[in-house]
């Protein structure tokens, strides 16, 4: 099971892009990002909570705002800021580094040593698949090698390591050292990080400005090491639709229904490309309506 914090920061970032969004609709977006990578969708009940929109006061009460319909109808989700953490409205040279895609930024910081990790050098998107496993991305990969780049994830050690340099740089006195060092010395995870990061008190964003940048910048070499342009690790901007000019005489296509796009779209795959992602991906809207 994923620890809290990996969901929360996925949440985060899908608002970061779209700040206002049905509680639904966030779910199953949440959810579909989730089965695409090869991790567990969210099961709200593993964190004690009932529904989705439970979770999301529970968890992020701090950075996100509920409101309720007046009559019939779904709970709405707003940033409270629309600049979220990892982001700058207009960021610096140093921190352009940290807009990065989130499942960039959790291929290479997620600790699990198990988990293979590799970036498609033609589409560049990420791949997750457990060590000696044969799932659908184990054999999409093997079937391709040429085709990825092995993603050089920042071990526990590493990350630990930057810890303990940060502790290095603060005054006497202004932590438990015994506290820290139980903290520290147990296995690498998100949470660990969380704990610290509530250990430094009013030093906390210091260290979350340290950490991301040494993140950005390991990104960021590895990219240069391997051919890959930065911008292709970004999120995509979206593009501005342009009105037609006035008076020109076209003629529109009949508009489908949402349920004939759909089927439009399922037509164009394979018999294998529906049971392995649109399924999957159904479900998860499914499941996502059943736990609100």
């Amino acid at each position: 099971m994923e620890d809290a914090k990996f969901y929360e920061q996925r949440i985060l970032a899908l608002l970061h892009a779209t700040p206002r969004e049905l509680c639904a609709r966030l779910k199953q977006r949440l959810n579909q990002s989730l089965i695409r990578e090869g991790y567990p969708i969210l099961n709200v009940r593993d964190y004690g909570c009932r529904k989705f929109v439970e979770f999301l006061k529970k968890h992020l009460g701090d950075h996100v705002e509920l409101t309720w319909p007046t009559s019939a109808g779904d709970v709405t989700v707003s940033l409270k800021s629309v600049v979220a953490p990892g982001f700058a409205s207009n960021p610096s040279p140093s921190e352009q580094l940290s807009n990065i895609r989130t499942d960039v930024w959790q291929a290479f910081t997620n600790p699990d040593a198990k988990r293979k990790r590799f970036l498609n050098k033609i589409d560049f998107r990420i791949i997750h698949f457990i060590e000696g496993s044969s799932d659908a991305y184990a054999a999409k990969w093997q079937s391709s090698q040429q085709d990825y780049i092995e993603i050089d994830v920042l071990t526990g050690d590493v990350q630990i390591g930057w810890m303990r340099e940060f502790i290095a740089l603060l005054g006497d006195g202004e932590l438990d050292l015994e506290v820290v060092e139980k903290l520290l010395s147990s296995p690498y995870s998100t949470g660990v990080n969380t704990g610290f990061t509530k250990l430094l008190g009013g030093r906390a964003d210091e260290w979350r400005k340290i950490r991301m940048l040494k993140i950005g910048e390991h990104i960021a070499s590895w990219a240069t090491q391997n051919n890959i342009n930065m911008n292709d690790l970004r999120p995509k901007t979206k593009r501005k639709l342009v009105a037609p000019e006035a008076g020109l005489n076209s003629v529109s296509p009949p508009l489908l229904t949402i349920r004939e796009q759909a089927i439009k779209l399922l037509e164009r795959m394979s018999e294998d490309e529906i049971a392995r992602v649109a399924i999957p991906v159904l479900l998860g809207s499914v499941l996502s309506h059943s736990q609100l």
